[in-house]
């Protein structure tokens, strides 16, 4: 068999193994094994499998996961902030681009994503004909309560940020800080027990090992496709098609958009990047400005993933039918796409603040 033959194989298990609802990661490190033996041989591949696995596992600057992660618990805001932020470590780590700089670059699209989607939500309650979607209802250590305690949450992660981008801190030193301060302020306002605090650690490491597993099963199967010469062949052919690069790249926004109402995010963002990702950069985008698209275009089935979640738990006869899930998110729908518009058309918006710290002296 050819390497392009033994590249297809590897790309028809892995769909094979996802059909069988075999997990996302699991079945990309498989994909990834089985496709190496035949390009080498299975010794060989099983000792460069390990290898990588053990290189992504003490990737420095994946550390940044847990942190972020606990974070969102601790504040109980994992449902609105956690889904985009993880979405960009990992995007930044698939695509071997800076963790700092894709997570700077998400920040004005999400300013804007937060505003409109506000706005959604306002109008949408204005309107009983319309289904108003539903509050998060996962509550681990205090609910919803009085403003001090939304700003303290936008402080938190503002503070995170602009450490970030003045250079002060890297990303997993932000994400630790965030941790801590977080704790402090929980531990101060007596709103932690001690068995909370544990659950929220297991909660936590729990989490990531299967971030870390689906980062890794990603970034194997990406290696498996560029040494199989899928990657080079599928950027031959779409450039040698005489069409315009936006729609090739709008093409790829629905593939993320089917993805993430398909798949769970994470899984989602695993499968696809390794195969889009090198498409994109070879037409011409920046790699930043397509993280942060890919990113709001996965937002879009985190939203009716999370409308459809809520209907099933107030309906006690029936699954929420398609059609009224779609009614129910198109206006929130509709504000994202406003955003990935905007940030399509004006690349400025995502592109800005990192160019900006390159620039930091």
């Amino acid at each position: 068999m050819t390497p392009f033959q033994i590249g297809i194989l590897g790309v028809v298990i892995l769909v094979v193994l996802l059909a069988l609802r075999v997990p996302a990661g699991v079945s990309l490190i498989i994909a990834a094994a089985v496709g190496g033996s035949l390009l080498t041989s299975p010794g060989m591949a099983l000792t460069e499998l390990g290898a990588d696995i053990m290189r992504i596992a003490s990737h420095y600057g994946l550390s940044v996961i847990p942190f972020f992660i606990l974070t969102c618990v601790l504040l109980q805001c994992q449902g609105s902030v956690l889904p985009p932020v993880l979405a960009l470590i990992m995007f930044a780590f698939l695509s071997g681009g800076s963790i700092g700089r894709v997570l700077i670059a998400g920040v004005l699209p999400g300013i804007i994503a937060v505003i409109l989607l506000g706005l959604a939500v306002l109008i949408v309650r204005k309107f009983p004909h319309h289904p108003a979607p539903g509050r998060d209802s996962e509550v681990v250590l205090f609910r919803w309560g009085p403003l001090r305690d939304h700003l303290f949450i936008a402080v938190v992660f503002s503070a995170c940020a602009g450490a970030i981008f003045e250079g002060v801190l890297n990303p997993t030193e932000a994400g630790a800080l965030c941790a801590f301060v977080s704790t402090l302020f929980l531990a101060i306002s007596r709103r932690m027990t001690a068995k909370n605090f544990l659950e929220a650690l297991l909660r936590s490491v729990s989490s990531a090992a299967g971030i870390f597993v689906m980062i890794a099963g990603g970034s194997l199967f990406g290696a498996f496709l560029t040494r199989s010469l899928v990657s080079i062949t599928l950027i031959r052919f779409v450039t040698g098609i005489n069409v315009q690069p936006f729609l090739f790249i709008g093409l790829f926004l629905l593939i993320y958009v089917i993805a993430g109402m398909i798949m769970e995010y994470k899984a989602a963002l695993a499968v696809v990047t390794p195969v889009l990702f090198p498409i994109a950069v070879d037409l011409g985008y920046s790699g930043v400005l397509f993280s942060v698209l890919a990113v709001m275009a996965l937002m879009f089935g985190v939203l009716y993933k999370h409308r459809a979640k809520r209907r099933a738990e107030e309906a006690t006869d029936l699954k929420p039918r398609v059609g009224w899930l779609l009614h129910s998110v198109l206006p929130l729908w509709a504000a994202l796409l406003i955003v990935c518009i905007v940030t399509a058309v004006y690349p400025s918006v995502a592109v800005l603040l990192p160019r900006m710290m390159l620039s930091t002296p």
